[in-house]
């Protein structure tokens, strides 16, 4: 289903196990593919950090991240 990408910012992003990562701040586009490529999000701790979207699991209320191997 789409999604206005102004929709994305200011929502908050979480790991699956529901961590609080920090909140969308920009997006950054593939311009070549017309897609999101990354989110530039805003930790608790105030740093920039960008999150690949292909980590995104799910989209709604709130971002929910892939479960990664550790």
């Amino acid at each position: 289903m789409p999604i206005k990408a102004s929709s994305l910012y200011d929502k908050e992003i979480y790991t699956s196990d529901a961590r609080f990562v920090g909140v969308v701040d920009e997006l950054i586009f593939d311009t070549a593919q017309g897609k999101i490529s990354a989110f530039e999000i805003v930790t608790r701790d105030g740093r920039k950090v960008n999150v690949p979207f292909h980590l995104v699991a799910h989209v709604k209320d709130i971002i929910i991240l892939k479960s990664v191997g550790r």
